[in-house]
């Protein structure tokens, strides 16, 4: 999208943002640089640019960033009547699942699902028809958060309310999907160490900048790995099939990391994994490798001793494997995502 916006004028831009659903202008507007960011702010009319302005200035990656405001509250005194009467005179909202019940002070106390509203006889009381303290999220809670709880209570919206309790938005289920899309998206070029800014025509030198460290990052672990060798160096010399085995112990190692990374990076993107909780992750992963290793070197073992009679090539071949699969591919495969991931 930024892109695309660089091409478009400023003009064209603030009137698209008028017409855009809240959060929606929000999108456009994080998407330019700083520059023509206030400029176009300046061409929107003041209650829009109100609007806009308090969205933005919540941190990134918060719900309060991209919650609509378009939403409908009532008293809970209303009628059923009178809710509906008052729906009519609104019009069209964004995504109209619920109707909010708020106190004088702003303060979210219920919600009242329409299908209800509509088969309510009409003098009945939306305090007698609302679910009371409802699912509801902090403005500053986690993007990622709020579409869990969505998706565990199979929610169509989510009411965001500040510090006090005051209901200042709503988040719907299109804007969930949104975000589980682009946290899976984030979650998987971590995997493959990218960042989520690089993409297929990103420029080069940018593109070769967000590459770079994590594959240092992955030569010195792989280093690590291969110095393995070094311990049998003498061997390697004396006995050539060693040569043979080793890209065999290198591919099952790297092939053991990529597991144990995408189990963990997986459990952090459902939220079964937390910073606080990662060094027993990292010891469980790292002794299901070692377990596996000291199996797949059994078999490495028994294979050299078969094919050349060697029972020393064996031994040699078993040990890099431990070393390479279970200890170096384990706690690569491990630590590396908790710590990317962490704040």
């Amino acid at each position: 999208m930024p892109d695309i916006l660089e091409l478009i004028d400023d003009e064209k831009i603030g009137r698209l943002i008028v017409r855009a659903d809240p959060d929606d202008a929000v999108t456009f507007i994080d998407s330019l640089s700083d520059n023509r960011r206030e400029k176009i702010l300046a061409l929107l009319d003041p209650e829009r640019q109100a609007v806009v302005r308090e969205l933005i200035n919540y941190p990134e990656d918060t719900v309060g960033r991209i919650m609509t405001t378009d939403f409908m509250a009532l008293s809970p005194d209303s009628t059923a009547q009178s809710a509906i009467d008052r729906i009519r005179e609104r019009g069209e909202l964004e995504s109209f699942f619920y109707l909010y019940v708020v106190d004088q002070s702003g303060k979210l106390v219920g919600v009242v699902p329409i299908r209800n509203l509509v088969i309510a006889p009409p003098n009945r009381k939306l305090s007698d028809m609302m679910i009371a303290d409802p699912v509801k999220a902090n403005v500053f809670m986690d993007q990622e958060e709020v579409a869990r709880l969505v998706s565990r209570y199979e929610l169509l919206a989510l009411p965001i309310i500040d510090e006090a309790g005051r209901l200042e938005g709503i988040i719907t289920v299109d804007d969930v999907i949104d975000i589980i899309n682009q946290e899976s998206t984030e979650d998987m070029y971590k995997m493959a160490g990218l960042a989520e800014e690089d993409r297929v025509f990103t420029p080069i030198s940018r593109s070769v900048k967000k590459r770079l460290p994590w594959t240092i990052l992955n030569l010195v672990t792989a280093s690590l790995a291969a110095s393995v060798v070094g311990f049998f160096e003498g061997t390697l010399q004396e006995i050539l099939a060693l040569v043979t085995f080793m890209p065999v112990v290198a591919g099952v190692g790297g092939n053991g990391a990529t597991q144990t990374a995408t189990v963990i990076i997986r459990a952090i993107a459902l939220g079964e994994l937390e910073f606080a909780s990662a060094w027993k992750a990292i010891g469980k992963q790292v002794s299901v490798n070692v377990c596996i290793a000291l199996a797949a070197g059994a078999l490495i073992a028994l294979a050299a001793i078969l094919w050349k009679g060697n029972p020393f090539l064996g031994a040699v071949l078993a040990s890099a494997m431990i070393f390479n699969l279970g200890l170096m591919a384990g706690l690569a495969g491990a630590v590396i995502p908790p710590f990317v991931k962490s704040p």
